[in-house]
């Protein structure tokens, strides 16, 4: 053990070189691949984020050069011990010391809460931090304004997205956050009907971390997330076109957990759609079949459950009982390989009125017509839209 602790230091003290020499390969690895991207037609911006998908994102390959090196653990120690100390100090004041626990697991020390109000702590953000909004003109859909964006989350953090905003008018419209599993583009033609019928949207994406990672950064990475869903509604309120009394939500997937506990925590949201939601990702890692998930449980053994207890307060089915009164539509599929019918009723059970749960024959990625015709016809509902009844039947051709 002292032999490898002073490897590993000296490991450490080296890291600045090593971490060059890894940047550099990283660098030329990706760029050769965002090249062969673009050859086979894909724009550069989607074949930048392909490529780095492909790699795992630059930090966790980065992550792989430490496990190589051997120095991983110990930075994973340190990181996790100074989350724990932050933690500590964010909800100690407002807990008293006893309902506190310290849970032990991967050498994770932190403060697990264990009522809603401390949940709720953990997605507290700091208003005053400049949101640093940066917008691109990208295309005019027949007067629909398409733009990208990017945004701070968190000091340190920023998150990137699709704004979509409809032709000028003269009223306050509704404001509709989007997320979802597979990236901004999946929601991209859902966005662009609801602009036909006068709704404002902003498709935030994923940048949800991966459970590659250790399981605190993991977390952490996820409750980044449910706060960019926050910030995405600070960015609407703050347009003089957008009416903050009729802002809505859809999810899909991770989507659709993030969502539940932004909604829960964020009184803000008028509608939530949830699209093959679930009770949470430690439920998913635990008992999915799908290769993902399997893959990820044979890795981690015999620390699956440690692994798990860690994230496991970012769980959908601890915040989805305080979603009332936000109106809420549940859209599952029945052939959905990687999400049980038990888990997505688990899911809908939770929840309080007003709630409504749909079922499609479709798999994971729902494409069924009358799940996105449900979905507009929802939100034009509750966010009070203009009937979206014309716009679905010129879009599927029916007069």
């Amino acid at each position: 053990m002292l032999s490898r602790l002073k490897t590993a230091l000296r490991a450490l003290l080296r890291r600045s070189q090593a971490e060059r020499e890894l940047d550099d390969e990283l660098r030329y690895q990706i760029e050769r691949q965002i090249k062969q991207n673009v050859r086979l037609g894909v724009n550069q911006e989607e074949a930048r984020q392909s490529a780095l998908k492909s790699f795992g994102g630059v930090e966790q390959a980065k992550g792989r050069g430490c496990d190589a090196r051997g120095v991983r653990w110990l930075e994973d120690l340190w990181r996790d011990l100074s989350y724990g100390w932050r933690m500590f100090m964010r909800i100690a004041h407002h807990v008293h010391l006893a309902t506190l626990l310290i849970v032990l697991g991967f050498g994770t020390v932190y403060a697990q809460p264990s009522t809603f109000d401390q949940l709720a702590l953990l997605y507290n953000y700091d208003k005053s931090t400049p949101i640093e909004l940066e917008q691109k003109d990208v295309d005019d859909r027949n007067g629909i304004k398409i733009h990208w964006v990017s945004f701070t989350v968190t000091k340190g953090n920023r998150a990137d997205g699709i704004l979509v905003v409809p032709q000028n008018g003269n009223k306050r419209r509704p404001g509709i956050i989007w997320m979802h599993s597979g990236g901004p583009f999946f929601w991209f033609s859902d966005a662009l009907l609801m602009a036909q019928a006068g709704a404002i949207s902003l498709i935030v994406s994923p940048n949800f971390g991966s459970p590659d990672l250790p399981a605190a950064q993991y977390r952490d990475a996820m409750i980044r997330a449910v706060i960019s869903i926050r910030r995405a509604v600070d960015i609407l309120e703050s347009r003089a076109d957008v009416d903050p009394g009729r802002i809505g939500y859809v999810g899909h997937s991770f989507g659709a957990l993030m969502g539940a506990v932004a909604a829960a925590v964020d009184k803000r949201f008028k509608a939530a759609v949830f699209e093959v939601g679930l009770p949470g990702m430690s439920y998913h890692l635990r008992s999915s079949p799908i290769g993902w998930a399997a893959d990820h449980r044979k890795r981690l053994g015999s620390e699956l459950e440690s692994y798990l207890k860690v994230i496991s307060p970012v769980d959908a089915i601890h915040y989805v009982r305080h979603l009332s009164p936000t109106s809420l539509l549940f859209q599952s599929a029945r052939l959905d390989p990687g999400v049980s019918e038990q888990d997505s009723l688990e899911f809908y059970n939770a929840a309080r009125e007003p709630k409504r749960l749909k079922w499609y024959d479709a798999t994971h990625e729902v494409t069924d017509i009358e799940a996105i015709s449900d979905r507009a016809r929802f939100l034009a509902k509750e966010l009070k839209l203009s009937s979206i009844d014309p716009v679905l039947r010129k879009k599927t051709g029916l007069k």
